[in-house]
């Protein structure tokens, strides 16, 4: 039954008893025919939409007036409510699973952390020019560091040996003093050109669409998770199996030349792999050419002889970065469907 504006529609008939034309309407209703009351004066006129039914419609008029008191008149307006609300549950299931993967206007994206990310590792990598040795020492790389603590003289010579050892103790030496910004920090330093170039690159692309699909809460929960766990896993693996080494320099700072976007970048990477996989929803869409050249990359710096290209890389960063990416996007689309 339609309540409202009846253009483009025509008119079959009129009827003045109230409770007669709902029944007629509901009847016509529950043979597939639309059709609107439109209550003038003392009678109530009737209207079907599609023309094709019209024939139809003026039978089922007539037939109905013969015989208005027909049983099947009155229980088609239980059934015309029920079918109603059928189609009405259906309407918004269908609604609930329409995703709009972009609600801005076209060709918008709202990436402000992913600006802001890039704009800080451009600041730092200039303050500290680009990781570069002589900076170790400074106030800006020693705040960003795993490790940046000015060790006192008195402690000098116990340290060193710690640092010989490679002990948890040292390695942990500024989160156990409580400066936990450092299990994020590292980050936004990196030791090149071309590693906060290519760093930048693959966070706008990667990390814009997470932004861009998600917001910018759930986009910072998952910098902030893969940058803990990466810094802290790429630290705390020995360095004679690809760990980082934490020193004392010549200035009797420990510190731990440990930097880059990449663990948060496998993380986004990760992230959007499964989601294009399993969650079709999301808008995600990877061709198997990407996922290869970026694994291809990830395997690539495993090899010993990749640092004379690439120099020293953080492979078990990479790694915890990819792990939080793909188990997050796995949850998330099989666990946490709320997440949307």
């Amino acid at each position: 039954m339609l309540i409202g504006a009846k253009i483009h529609m025509r008119l079959i008939g009129s009827l003045s008893d109230e409770g007669e034309v709902r029944c007629l309407s509901a009847y016509l209703f529950m043979q597939g025919i639309q059709n609107h009351i439109d209550p003038v004066d003392q009678h109530f006129e009737i209207w079907v939409k599609d023309e094709d039914l019209l024939d139809q419609a003026k039978s089922c008029l007539v037939e109905f007036r013969q015989n208005p008191s027909d049983a099947k008149y009155r229980a088609a307006i239980s059934e015309a409510d029920s079918l109603a609300r059928q189609q009405e549950k259906k309407r918004l299931e269908v609604q609930k699973r329409v995703v709009k993967v972009n609600p801005t206007r076209p060709g918008k994206r709202r990436q402000p952390l992913t600006l802001f990310l890039i704009g800080l590792c451009v600041f730092v990598a200039l303050a500290t020019n680009f990781g570069a040795q002589q900076s170790w020492n400074q106030p800006v790389f020693r705040s960003l560091a795993f490790n940046g603590w000015k060790v006192p003289a008195a402690e000098q010579e116990r340290t060193r040996d710690e640092v010989e050892a490679q002990t948890l103790g040292v390695r942990l030496a500024s989160i156990s003093r409580g400066e936990l910004w450092r299990l994020i920090t590292p980050i936004f330093i990196h030791f090149s050109v071309f590693h906060i170039l290519f760093n930048c690159i693959m966070l706008f692309q990667l990390g814009g669409r997470v932004e861009n699909r998600y917001g910018t809460g759930w986009m910072a929960t998952l910098v902030i998770v893969a940058a803990m766990l990466s810094n802290l896993v790429q630290c705390l693996v020995p360095a004679a199996i690809g760990g980082s080494v934490t020193f004392i320099d010549g200035q009797g700072v420990l510190l731990t030349a440990l930097g880059g976007m990449s663990g948060v970048v496998f993380a986004m990477f990760g992230f959007i792999w499964m989601k294009s996989l399993f969650d079709r929803s999301s808008g995600f869409f990877l061709p198997s050419s990407s996922v290869l050249i970026i694994m291809g990359f990830f395997f690539f710096c495993m090899l010993p002889f990749s640092t004379e290209i690439v120099g020293n890389v953080a492979n078990w960063a990479h790694g915890a970065g990819l792990a939080v990416g793909m188990v997050t996007g796995f949850w998330s689309t099989f666990v946490g469907r709320s997440i949307r």
